[in-house]
């Protein structure tokens, strides 16, 4: 099952680090999702990564008292994990299966990646990638710096969720570009990842 874990503002890098190279913390197993973010210079797009929940870390694990035992009875990581109101460390939240759905669909590889859009004036004529099922839910849509945000629930809180979008006017990236023009490649039929989901990479 997964599992979030809420931790302290600014110290998710060191929980990071800290459970992928801390001595006997193998055997959790997690991950932070990121987005593929578009930074435009001199009207040059590239991609970076972010986070998209800054706030959390996730775990997959069968034994969530064990990883719960590990994250609590550690020094180290109790300095990073966040505090409840009782001054108790956060326990592991159980993801239901909504988000977990909702999470699964938006990543490939632990990775979201940058949605294709094409404009048709003001309205969006096109969209290709992780965006296009959440077309509904756009509060937020800059395509000058290649952004889209949207709100959703998300572990019970209202969150604004970050998508990086790609235009025509951007570098060919040929793994999107099957995606707009699967017939170029020879392609008739979309892939599907072993979890039923659509694979976009």
């Amino acid at each position: 099952m997964l599992y979030a874990i809420h931790v302290k503002q600014n110290k998710e890098a060191d929980v990071d680090d800290y459970l992928t190279y801390g001595a006997g913390r193998s055997d959790l197993d997690f991950f932070t999702p990121i987005y593929e973010k578009v930074e435009r210079t001199a009207g040059r797009s590239r991609i970076s990564f972010e986070r998209m929940f800054p706030e959390y870390l996730f775990v997959e694990t069968g034994n969530p008292k064990k990883a719960e035992a590990i994250l609590k009875n550690d020094d180290v990581l109790a300095k990073l994990i966040d505090i409840d109101d009782d001054g108790e460390l956060c326990a592991l939240m159980s993801v239901n299966d909504r988000d977990e759905e909702f999470i699964r669909q938006l990543l490939c590889d632990g990775f979201m990646h940058v949605s294709y859009i094409h404009m048709s004036g003001k309205y969006i004529d096109r969209l290709v990638g992780p965006l296009e099922n959440y077309r509904e839910h756009i509060t937020r849509l800059d395509i000058d710096n290649r952004i889209a945000v949207i709100e959703s629930t998300f572990l019970g809180q209202r969150q604004k969720i970050k998508f990086g979008l790609w235009t025509d006017e951007d570098p060919t990236q040929v793994w999107l570009d099957k995606r707009i023009n699967p017939e170029k490649y020879g392609i008739y039929d979309i892939s599907f990842n072993e979890d039923g989901y659509r694979a976009w990479a």
